[in-house]
């Protein structure tokens, strides 16, 4: 009795697997056995014999498919229903008994008639999908100085980042602030930076795009009220891959600097520059030189290097190490022209998907 029953669950699956076995047609006459997998554009991937086989939509001229299954119309109409061949088009037969033809073209998804959210178009917005084109990184980090002298700091960054075929978005903000105590007295502000970016790049192709870029600062230590640039350029992209990505720049533009002490400069710039990121689970490195030197006296300089390692911790929570140096051939008088900001904070990311 047990081995009948094994017998009959086995028949029942077999018989199962045949029913869902579709039949196409094509112009050349050949019919094919197999499984319709998906459609892309106007190319049906059909899975027969161990492989798939692409055949050109116009090249289908029948369909069979004995077995409910999820289809989506090139009108954006999303059903299920069975499908068969009548004369020169398809006949679709929904489960409340209508039916409808069309021609094998106007078809544009097939899938699961059990999921027929996945069959429907997305709509692609400035921000939908989020997770399709966006990624966000936020970092938090804190110290804390005892001994011969007392200090605590606070520090943190912002940033988005959009990536299409089309374009390219990198927005940003941080902020960094330090309060030293003399003996004996309050904490009082020391050091305080704050700044924001914005870039966006348009391609033109898959290897060169065209930018505009701003970003605005203000840095107590440096004795900027606050620092602003406009840039346009050009650029090129020398690697995309899953672990690389690596782009370079030219640009043209302006800079302006207002003071705490007194006064503000406003100078025509040029300029170049680079931004990698590179992927080594699980850690992710990125680093992004900028040269502005001012237009027609190169010896006037600014050179910005912000380098960045991300290490995975939890999830999306990591730990961040960073660098940013930032020199000034010629600074305000009595600054440095070097200024060095180390920081170490907790980063939690959300990648694309």
């Amino acid at each position: 009795m047990r081995r009948l029953s094994i017998l009959t669950c086995v028949l029942s699956l077999l018989g199962v697997r045949a029913r869902a076995q579709q039949v196409f047609t094509l112009a050349s006459g050949d019919r094919l056995s197999g499984q319709l997998r998906r459609i892309s554009g106007s190319t049906w991937v059909i899975a027969y014999g161990g492989g798939d086989v692409a055949v050109p939509a116009g090249q289908v001229k029948g369909w069979i498919s004995p077995i409910v299954i999820g289809l989506r119309l090139a009108d954006g109409r999303v059903f299920s229903a069975t499908v068969d061949t009548a004369s020169d088009s398809l006949l679709l037969r929904r489960a409340d008994g209508s039916e409808e033809r069309v021609a094998p073209a106007t078809l544009a998804a097939v899938g699961s008639a059990l999921d027929l959210n996945a069959l429907r178009p997305t709509v692609i917005g400035w921000f939908t999908p989020f997770h399709r084109f966006w990624a966000m990184t936020a970092s938090l980090g804190l110290s804390l100085k005892t001994g011969n002298s007392r200090a605590h700091g606070l520090g943190g960054t912002f940033e988005l980042e959009r990536k299409s075929a089309q374009d390219r978005i990198d927005l940003g903000a941080g902020a960094n602030r330090e309060a030293s105590q003399v003996p004996g007295g309050p904490y009082q502000t020391t050091v305080s930076k704050a700044y924001g970016y914005l870039q966006v790049d348009v391609y033109a192709d898959p290897l060169l795009f065209a930018s505009f870029g701003t970003r605005q600062e203000q840095d107590r230590f440096q004795d900027l009220r606050l620092r602003s640039l406009y840039t346009i350029g050009v650029g090129y992209q020398a690697a995309t891959r899953p672990a690389t990505d690596l782009r370079f720049n030219l640009l043209a533009g302006y800079r302006r600097e207002s003071y705490y002490s007194d006064g503000a400069n406003t100078v025509p710039i040029v300029g170049a520059g680079w931004a990698l990121k590179q992927s080594i689970a699980p850690a992710v490195f990125t680093w992004r030189v900028d040269y502005t030197p001012q237009a027609g006296d190169f010896m006037n300089y600014q050179l910005v290097s912000n380098a960045t390692v991300i290490s995975g911790l939890y999830k999306n929570l990591g730990l961040s190490v960073g660098i940013l140096n930032e020199y000034n051939s010629r600074p305000q008088p009595g600054i440095k022209p070097d200024d060095l900001l180390a920081t170490t904070t907790f980063t939690y990311v959300v990648p694309r998907k």
